[in-house]
């Protein structure tokens, strides 16, 4: 079904965000009215990261390093 003439169409896009406290920005994010995607959980390679969707439909993937190497152990320099 076509759009009505003059009606705005959705383009939502995803965004990555490196934060200092990714709990923090998350919590923020839901206060304004953002829908949880994922609470924040610690990922194996060091990252604490969760994702929430604003009210224009945008994908927010909200991440803070802790630790560690985001490269795999045993790998070539």
């Amino acid at each position: 079904m076509a759009a009505a003439p003059g009606a705005a169409r959705r383009h939502p896009r995803r965004f990555i965000s490196s934060v200092p406290d990714a709990d923090r920005v998350y919590q923020a994010a839901l206060a304004a009215g953002a829908v949880s995607l994922r609470s924040p959980v610690d990922q194996p390679y060091g990252d604490r990261e969760a994702s929430v969707r604003d009210l224009a439909g945008n994908h927010w993937y909200i991440a803070t390093h802790q630790e560690g190497s985001h490269v795999p152990e045993g790998s070539p320099p």
